[in-house]
């Protein structure tokens, strides 16, 4: 019974952690990528294209090296399908809703973050990874 504790408690920590750390994480490492761009004075929909591509090189980035090498590290196997699935949800909650729509650079970030959580879920099923 404790054991089963330890585990929900484990998971609802990951969940806490990508709803609100990892957006933090996420913009500084994808700001990397979007600032040359604001350099070339490249119009509003060429900032949008780079603000995708760097939110997604930031979140393939994160997920796919950062995080499962680090699960690799502390497990001794890749990062479940969980913890994508995860990923996934936690963008979703950051999306805005009905009542609180989201702003356009938020808009972006999540379109941008959940292409490249989709590409690492692909590469991950590919993998055969678990799914727990």
């Amino acid at each position: 019974m404790f054991e089963l504790f330890l585990i929900v408690g484990f998971w609802v920590l990951v969940l806490v952690y990508l709803m609100f750390i990892h957006v933090i994480v996420l913009s500084l490492i994808s700001t990397l990528f979007i600032a040359p761009f604001n350099l070339l004075k490249l119009g509003a929909s060429g900032i949008s294209y780079a603000m995708v591509i760097g939110n997604m090189i930031g979140a393939i980035l994160l997920f796919w090296v950062a995080y499962n090498q680090l699960w690799i590290l502390n497990f001794g196997e890749p990062a479940p399908l969980l913890f994508y699935l995860f990923g996934l949800f936690a963008a979703y909650m950051g999306s805005g809703t009905s009542e609180v729509e989201a702003n356009t650079g938020n808009k972006l970030m999540t379109s941008g973050e959940l292409i490249g959580i989709l590409i690492c879920l692909v590469m991950a099923f590919i993998n055969e990874t678990a799914f727990i």
